[in-house]
């Protein structure tokens, strides 16, 4: 988006709301699993406990 489709003229780019922050990890076997629990502890510091349907959450798998 340009200044021209803002009405008070004030330039707005997308981009400027854009988080710079870019992950790295380690290429390990236990990566996988890693990223599932910190996934579940966001989950789990963001909503209720009881909020999280036990019966849906699957655990990570990959096909190799």
């Amino acid at each position: 988006m340009t200044g021209e489709a803002v009405s008070d003229g004030d330039p707005f780019f997308a981009y400027e709301w854009v988080d710079d922050h870019v992950p790295v990890e380690m290429d390990t076997p236990l990566r996988p699993q890693c990223a599932l629990e910190a996934l579940r502890r966001a989950m789990l510091a963001a909503l209720d406990p009881r909020d999280i349907n036990e019966e849906k959450y699957t655990a990570w798998k990959t096909d190799t």
